[in-house]
Parts: C-alpha cells; structure tokens; sequence
C-alpha cells in the first residue's frame, strides 16, 4: 500500500488512534473486527490491529494477529518485532528475545 492510500498502515493507525480518543476502545475494536472481516489476509492491517490490542493489553489477541501475520509472511522482521513487543509487554523475556533474534537474523540491514 503506499502512503497516499487511504488504507495505508499508517493512515489506518491514525484512525484507530482518533477513534479511541473521541469514541474509546471498544468502537475502534468493531471497527477493526469490520476491517479484518474484509481483508482477512492484509499484513499491514493484521500487524496494525496486533498494535491496537497490545495497546489495549490483550496480548492473546494480538499475539494471534501476529501468527497470522507470520503464516502469510514467515521472516517479516517488522511482525517478528511486533511480536517481542507484545511478549515483553506480558513478562514472556524468552520468547520476546528469539523473536528479535529471528528477525535479525532475516534482515539484511
């Protein structure tokens, strides 16, 4: 998606961010159950929504939107970081440090 597209990861962050402020969570959690009812298979939106619900401390929800992430993008390092994000946030060091390890591992930077 590029930046101008009105579904580009960035823009759907910012959404879901103003719609938590002036509605709360539980309208942006519809509104991203709509949007992963029609695009089931879009990276960048799954990896969006796992931001939301670590944000929201439902780090089940957001480590399952991360699995789906991986199943379509097996060595992404930006899911494999997303994913340590949200295991360091629920106290899982371990499995937090093997993710960055693995997504070092596959980024050539």
């Amino acid at each position: 998606m590029a930046a101008g597209d009105p579904a580009s990861p960035r823009r759907m962050t910012l959404y879901m961010t103003a719609l938590v402020a002036v509605k709360g969570a539980r309208a942006a959690d519809v509104e991203i159950t709509k949007l992963l009812d029609r695009k089931a298979g879009d990276a960048d939106l799954l990896n969006m929504a796992a931001g939301f619900y670590l944000r929201q401390s439902d780090f089940a929800r957001a480590r399952a939107l991360l699995a789906r992430t991986l199943a379509l993008k097996p060595a992404d390092a930006a899911t494999l970081t997303n994913l340590a994000r949200v295991e360091i946030a629920a106290g899982n060091l371990e499995v937090a440090t093997a993710s960055l390890e693995k997504a070092l591992a596959g980024d050539p930077a």
